[in-house]
């Protein structure tokens, strides 16, 4: 139109990658026979209902239109101190949880990026510190959603369940953007597998039988499609190789936990005894796994990647903070011969930062998430009442109408508040 208009770059919205996987989920469902009918109207509500078109969940079509078809326009006080439960705690682990650490973790990232080598102790800061930071933001954006919506009478799928509390890979996938895993189950994982066995069993050749699988048939059935289903993933999480990696490394992590549960079937006889051995193993090494993952999700180039897990498997060396090995008194000289520093090596907001980690590890592992709080209303679609809820010394504590909440509420929100003018990231701007 000779308006001289040049477009330099590229625009695309925030979340297009969940908006993307939405409507792949809505056509393919359409395809199947899923979704019998819908009209122009139906669909432009399902598509721009505001709460989860940024950062999620991934809903369903089916799984909300009967939702907004039975929405009265009537105000309910039940949903209303709910949605605002909801929205309160997930703002506050936003903007005073996830915020607060994010500058101390970007800094060593930063450092680490610049070619600055990274000993163990900060190496292994950065990394749990991010996991942290992107474990209270998300699940913090996933909270509000599920509180804007609720406030509206609508319930959303749950997204987060506690995933730092999983004993295994396997279980941190069930419970960490649980949306996303039940995407990639049910439009990759699930149509590659059922192919490649019809083929297999064609073909004459065994399927997945438990502990008499085959080394061929779990290769075939349960490796590759793991790999290539999680390398999906790290695409969709951004167009760049380290997400790309990042993805490839769970699929290997997710594929030797299937094999590791199908050699235990033959090793392990006494389930109990497996249990009460594997289950603090598991945790443990599932947040190492994960922690050592979120380097190659965080930095941002390959050669700080490296150098960060160089450190954290110690090549870098061991050194300690000066106001810790100051006060080592006459360990100073052992630890001296052992090769230990004095000093970081690296700038490191030592105290802040350990507080921040141990403060936010703490709430992670030892306290309820907020659907078990609220799991007498139904937080989240299917969240039934009694679900996981939080009991201590054998009696149910959970969220209620009350004046003691609603101050608990209050402080919360007015803390939150507080924090919204402070520096804050968009982890998702890529997505």
């Amino acid at each position: 139109f000779g308006t001289r208009f040049v477009l330099e770059q590229v625009v695309l919205p925030l979340g297009i990658s969940f908006i993307t996987f939405q409507k792949i989920a809505f056509l393919i469902d359409v395809h199947g026979g899923r979704i019998a009918s819908f009209t122009l109207q139906d669909y432009c509500l399902f598509v721009l209902f505001f709460p989860q078109l940024i950062a999620g969940p991934i809903v369903h079509y089916r799984e909300m239109m009967p939702q907004f078809h039975a929405a009265s326009s009537t105000l309910d006080r039940t949903d209303a101190a709910v949605g605002l439960t909801l929205l309160v705690f997930g703002l506050f682990k936003k903007v005073v949880l996830a915020d607060s650490i994010a500058p101390l973790v970007s800094g060593i990232y930063a450092q680490s990026a610049s070619g600055h080598p990274v000993t163990f102790l900060p190496a292994w800061l950065a990394a749990v510190g991010f996991t942290l930071q992107i474990y209270f933001d998300f699940s913090g954006y996933s909270d509000m959603a599920l509180g804007l919506a609720r406030f509206v009478g609508v319930r959303f799928p749950p997204n987060f369940n506690s995933p730092l509390k999983a004993t295994n890979i396997i279980d941190f996938w069930l419970r960490w953007h649980m949306t996303l895993t039940r995407f990639l189950t049910a439009y990759i994982y699930n149509p590659l597998v059922l192919w490649l066995t019809r083929r297999r069993v064609a073909a004459g050749r065994p399927a997945v039988v438990g502990r008499k699988t085959t080394a061929g048939a779990y290769l075939q059935l349960l490796a590759f499609p793991t790999i290539l289903t999680m390398l999906v993933s790290g695409v969709w999480h951004g167009a760049g190789y380290l997400f790309i990696l990042w993805g490839l490394v769970h699929g290997l992590y997710l594929a030797t936990n299937h094999g590791w549960r199908l050699l235990a079937q033959r090793w392990w006889a006494d389930r109990a005894r497996y249990d009460r051995v594997m289950r603090p193993v598991g945790f443990v090494l599932t947040q190492v796994a994960v922690a050592a993952a979120m380097v190659l999700f965080r930095s941002t180039t390959l050669a700080g990647a490296g150098s960060l897990l160089k450190g954290m498997a110690g090549l870098h060396g061991l050194s300690l903070p000066s106001v810790v090995y100051d006060r080592l008194g006459p360990l100073a000289g052992l630890a001296g011969r052992l090769g230990i520093g004095r000093g970081l090596g690296v700038e490191v907001d030592f105290p802040h930062l350990a507080f921040w980690i141990a403060v936010m590890g703490a709430i992670a592992l030892l306290l309820p998430n907020v659907l078990q709080l609220l799991h007498r209303y139904e937080p989240a679609l299917g969240w039934k009442p009694g679900h996981e809820a939080w009991r201590v010394r054998g009696r149910v504590v959970g969220w209620a109408p009350s004046l003691a909440w609603a101050a608990l509420v209050s402080v919360v929100a007015i803390i939150a508040a507080y924090h919204l003018g402070g520096q804050s990231e968009f982890l998702y701007w890529q997505f």
